[in-house]
């Protein structure tokens, strides 16, 4: 059995194991469960056990990793959702597809903010993830919705487009920030005890919240014409084939 002695300082969540079942458990102190496996496997890879003992990752890091599949499902569930609401609110199922393209984006953003911030990736910062799926898709709808209700008036696709964007940008806008704004103390660490979790949070939905709005206000119009078109041409294809259809004898 390895006393103490021979096992470096700063570990935690290590088990060390013999053939006979002994078992001595390292800390390591200071860092979240992600850094801790980051500083562990790099710790190990330069460490030499003795002879008939093994080392594995254990604790907070395993019990993260177990759980990452069920919130990869949570998420999928969650965009799912928030598929069929809008699809049965628009009563189309494109103009979803429509207002989701942002979403991959907004994820992107997201994570890619972490380690711009020397944070690692984390529980909550993929529970953050599920709550981006319905919040980064409001300005999208406040823009299509309002480009669908000019078009029921009587305007062109292009009319409709060019009215709406300038009148919904301070709307989007105002939406975004005060969101943004309400999530600064807590990605600043301004929570007490929750500081390092609770800044992983924040972090993240505020640079998911800030990549969506922009995009959405530049590219959004364009995913609604390209997707638009495509709609269109699958309508005329299906008109074809009816009107060949029925001129058959």
């Amino acid at each position: 059995m390895i006393s103490g002695a021979y096992l470096p300082h700063y570990f935690r969540n290590f088990y060390f194991y013999n053939g006979g079942g002994y078992s001595i458990v390292a800390f390591y102190a200071g860092q979240d469960a992600a850094r801790q496996g980051n500083i562990g496997r790099a710790i190990l890879a330069g460490y030499t056990l003795p002879g008939g003992y093994t080392a594995e990752l254990a604790g907070g890091y395993t019990e993260m990793m177990e759980n990452f599949s069920d919130l990869g499902l949570a998420l999928i569930v969650s965009v799912g959702l928030v598929y069929f609401v809008l699809a049965s609110q628009f009563e189309s199922f494109v103009m979803p597809v429509i207002i989701m393209m942002i979403l991959p984006i907004a994820f992107a953003g997201a994570l890619f903010a972490l380690p711009l911030t020397g944070k690692d990736l984390s529980m909550i910062s993929l529970v953050s993830l599920i709550m981006l799926a319905g919040t980064v898709v409001n300005a999208s709808i406040v823009l299509v919705d309002y480009i669908k209700q000019r078009r029921d008036r009587g305007e062109t696709r292009e009319e409709a487009i060019l009215h709406a964007c300038p009148l919904r940008i301070r709307p989007v806008l105002m939406t975004t920030l005060t969101t943004i704004l309400a999530l600064v103390p807590t990605a600043l660490g301004m929570t007490g005890k929750m500081n390092e979790m609770m800044s992983d949070m924040g972090t993240t939905m505020i640079a998911g919240m800030l990549v969506s709005t922009v995009i959405t206000l530049l590219f959004t119009p364009v995913y609604y014409c390209v997707i638009d078109d495509l709609a269109h041409r699958r309508e005329r294809r299906k008109a074809k084939k009816l009107a060949a259809a029925q001129s058959e004898p």
